[in-house]
């Protein structure tokens, strides 16, 4: 009923669907954690949070949420956390399959071929959220979070970087506070992004961020600095994130960007090193 009228206001409706990041699950079924090398459960934080990615069952489980999600009548389905774990000692985590014969990429491709296979059966989009550094394509980031994006690009539809400046390490591209350049990482991100998207037909919408964690200065500029950069940068669209769900200053912006005053004083470069 809920989709039905979300479709009569001509919305485009989104199932997010997170993925592989389950306390439920892994507190009910610690028979799916991870297990610690040290003995017992691994986990981020201290307390049961993650699945293991390559286990069978846990894959069938996603499988068959997707489906039913499809069967909602949802135009697309956003995967979430599709990726192996990478805070706390990741290097602690002991997993279902042998590293030395497979490599983490190589399961999150073949999941998310799957769930592809699902959703086209009922004419739902896919798309999938990645680290939004993973547009730099470094090596180390595909090692650890199994998100190889020229594998992963010809099963979407749509891919979702988190571009959120906050992220990005201080001295990354050289700028000593990402966070005062919110339209340079965005504008970046999508930028490189797109050009291996288009080859696979993907589009790329970005996370942006609307939360004001590791920002000096959060306000409604800082939130129409990065639409304006998601939109320089070739982006179709971007979505809004706050975990609090608190989208007063997010919100605001989005008038400012629709009403065409985004791009008054908006700092589009940082200065030459």
């Amino acid at each position: 009923v809920l989709v039905d009228k979300l479709h009569q206001r001509g919305l485009h409706v989104v199932a997010r669907l997170v993925c592989f990041y389950d306390v439920r699950l892994a507190t009910h079924r610690p028979d799916l954690v991870p297990r610690s090398k040290e003995g017992g459960l691994w986990s981020e934080r201290g307390v049961p949070d993650w699945v293991d990615p390559s286990l069978p069952e846990v894959q069938q489980y996603l499988l068959d949420l997707a489906a039913e999600a499809a069967e909602l009548g949802v135009d697309e389905i956003q995967l979430d956390y599709v990726r192996f774990p990478t805070g706390g000692n990741p290097s602690d985590a002991v997993f279902s399959f042998d590293p030395t014969q497979v490599a983490k990429h190589e399961i999150i491709t073949e999941f998310v071929r799957r769930v592809r296979l699902v959703v086209a059966k009922r004419d739902v989009l896919l798309s999938a959220d990645i680290f939004g550094v993973a547009a730099w394509g470094r090596e180390a980031d595909v090692l650890s979070t199994g998100q190889l994006l020229e594998d992963l690009l010809p099963h979407l539809d749509v891919v979702s970087p988190m571009l959120y400046p906050s992220h990005f390490s201080s001295g990354f591209h050289r700028i000593d506070d990402p966070t005062a350049y919110p339209y340079f990482f965005v504008y970046q991100g999508c930028r490189r992004l797109k050009l291996m998207a288009e080859e696979n037909g993907v589009a790329v919408r970005p996370w942006i961020q609307a939360f004001p964690h590791g920002v000096t200065q959060f306000s409604r500029l800082f939130v129409t600095e990065q639409m304006l950069g998601a939109q320089e940068g070739g982006a179709a669209g971007w979505m809004l994130w706050n975990p609090t769900n608190r989208y007063d200053v997010g919100l605001d912006a989005m008038e400012r960007f629709a009403n065409g005053t985004a791009g008054s004083g908006v700092r589009r470069m940082p200065p030459a090193p």
